[in-house]
């Protein structure tokens, strides 16, 4: 429908770094349907990378409230409150979407930054230890295709590597994601793996990735 048009839209423009025209196509998407937790969710992050917290909550909120299992609105929601310097709060954000989804490396790498701000700077290790496991697993064994591919990270990032960054430039997708091909395939779900499919789509991701994980 256009609501999904629209959030495919959205996904495609965060993809290529241009946030302001993806939360203009995220905004037209919840004209359509208010109640769209992925879109309230990408929607709120973008505000939350621009500073704009009080537009950002609601959404979040919403977001989490229509789907309380949604790993990726409590790290939104945590890194809100990383940006308000509530960092016991953030911390107990990330950890929600660490219990969620216990191979969420983006989490685990935002906790790992909160860690450090308490004092806590042996997480820290863990956080780029999560991001250069993402590149081994995309370069598939060969040290040629790593550097490769951490090259492309570099080129992209500024001044330091993060295991969102890694998975934007790599197309990787999320643990969460292969759980639900899994049980797609083991339940022999047909409707369910065209539906599943259209999602990851719309998500911009590239299905030959997909299938690879």
């Amino acid at each position: 429908d256009d609501a999904e048009a629209a959030c495919a839209l959205g996904n495609a423009l965060v993809h290529l770094g241009q946030s302001g025209d993806a939360a203009s196509w995220y905004r037209a998407a919840l004209r359509v349907r208010p109640d769209y937790p992925e879109v309230l969710c990408a929607l709120g992050c973008i505000l939350v990378d621009r500073g704009s917290l009080e537009q950002a909550r609601p959404l979040l909120a919403r977001a989490i409230e229509l789907r309380p299992a949604f790993a990726e609105a409590h790290v939104g929601l945590g890194n809100l409150r990383h940006a308000e310097r509530h960092l016991a709060e953030a911390a107990a954000s990330y950890r929600r979407a660490i219990a969620i989804d216990a191979h969420f490396v983006e989490a685990h790498c935002n906790l790992g930054h909160v860690l450090v701000l308490t004092g806590e700077s042996a997480a820290a290790l863990a956080a780029y230890d999560a991001a250069l496991a993402l590149v081994a697993r995309a370069a598939e064994g060969s040290m040629r295709d790593a550097l490769s591919a951490l090259d492309q990270v570099l080129a992209f990032t500024s001044d330091k590597v993060t295991a969102a960054d890694v998975s934007a430039v790599l197309g990787l997708i999320g643990r969460d994601v292969q759980f639900d091909v899994a049980e797609t395939i083991a339940g022999e779900d047909v409707a369910g793996a065209f539906t599943l499919a259209g999602s990851i789509v719309e998500a911009g991701f590239d299905l030959r990735i997909v299938c690879r994980e």
